[in-house]
Parts: C-alpha cells; structure tokens; sequence
C-alpha cells in the first residue's frame, strides 16, 4: 500500500472506484505511524469529528503529491511531517490511500496562496480511498450474504436431536451438545467481535456455515464447515 499526500480530492486512475470520508488530526496522524498529541484529540472533538486513532506502523512509502508550496507547509505543521512539495502525478492502485488538504474554497484564477491566505480560507482533511470494483462488488455480495445470515434466529432449543447409528459413530460431539436445528445461529467459541455458527435451511443448500468479523476490523468472513466443525465451535 502507498500513502498520497495530496492538495486536492482528485480521482488519480480513470477505472478504479473511490472512497472519500473527513478524518480529523487523530487518523490522519496514526494513519501515517505518527503519535497524536493531546492537542489533536481537542481539535476533533472541536471540529465535531470522531477521532480514530489507527494501530499501525509508518508505511512505506509516504509520496507528497502536493504541488502548492504553502500547502505543503501546512501539510508539515499539523502531520509533523516534512512534507516537500512535489508536482509528482499521483497514480493509486487498488488498495493505495491518500491524505488530502482540502481547501473549502476556489482560489481565485492564477493567484499562488500563502500560508496566511490558505488557513484564512480554512482547509478538511480528506481520506481517498481507491478500490478494484470488482473487489467492491463482491465485498457488498459478501455483506449481503452476511446480513442474510445473522438475520436467522438462535438455537435456543440446546436439546439434542434423534442421531443415526453412523452420526453417533462419527460425531459424538454433536450428539452432547445437542444437533442445531435448521435455520438457526448459535453463538461461536472465537474470541471475536462477532461469531455465530449458521445452520442453513435444506431448501438454502443445507449445511454450516461461520460468520466471523474480527475485533478493530470492518472485516468479515464467511466459512462452509463440516457438521463436526460446527460442533466443535460452539461456545
């Protein structure tokens, strides 16, 4: 992944498809692998801005883009960054981010702006996202999907089911916790924000499934598993 600096919310790669959302100084920061100050944390809560403070270490590389001298001076003063200015065309790949200083107004045709003249006119801090379209789709189908199964009720029964000679044989597992009724969820052993073993309707496929998102994550994931490995992740 590389990190753009950039004066502008641009579309940098014709094809690609964007993300863009204000971030405050407290994301901005942490999202480069630089400590917030104390100071930062206020001046988010002063804009009306959430601060989230991103776990990661400084990536590699870190291009500025921005092509305005002033800006870049800004861009240095509040990141704690040197960040020179550089006319470098900025071209993203999927997964590349980038930190823009978003002036809230048009500077007047031909006119190059101080420091003074950029802060008078107040700036936003812009996070652009670029991402494979493709990837996007089957993120929202995989959310889709997700949101289909939570939606099933939970095994609230815990009351083991008639099993056949062969499953007694082959799970005794599932035979003490009692079989998940179709159509159900129950909660999973995973030490994860959300975990739920789905048991999915004969007329849906039949068979489990997991659903799992990870804590500090917008991730999820969807599993098939065997009838023993639904058993053997019950909580």
């Amino acid at each position: 992944m590389t990190i753009f600096l950039l004066n502008t919310t641009i579309l940098t790669t014709p094809g690609l498809t964007y993300t863009s959302r204000y971030v405050g100084l407290v994301e901005a920061k942490s999202t480069l692998g630089i400590n917030p100050l104390p100071s930062d944390w206020k001046a988010d809560s002063a804009a009306g801005l959430t601060s989230v403070h991103v776990v990661s270490p400084r990536p590699e590389p870190v291009i500025s883009a921005i092509g305005h001298q002033a800006t870049a001076e800004l861009t240095s003063s509040l990141l704690g960054l040197d960040v020179p200015m550089s006319r470098t065309p900025a071209r993203m790949v999927p997964g590349d981010l980038a930190i823009c200083v978003r002036l809230r107004e048009r500077a007047p045709e031909g006119v190059i702006l101080s420091r003074a003249e950029v802060e008078a006119i107040g700036y936003d801090l812009v996070r652009l996202d670029a991402i494979d379209p493709d990837q996007l789709w089957m993120a929202r189908r995989n959310m889709e999907i997700v949101a289909e199964l939570l939606a099933f009720p939970d095994d609230t029964t815990g009351l083991p089911a008639p099993l056949t000679t062969e499953q007694l044989a082959a799970d005794t597992v599932a035979l003490a916790l009692g079989v998940q009724r179709p159509g159900t969820r129950r909660k999973g052993m995973f030490m994860a924000m959300t975990h739920y073993v789905v048991r999915r309707l004969e007329h849906d496929g039949g068979g489990y499934v997991e659903v799992i998102q990870e804590h500090g994550t917008e991730a999820w994931s969807v599993n098939e598993l065997t009838e023993a490995q639904a058993a053997a992740r019950y909580a």
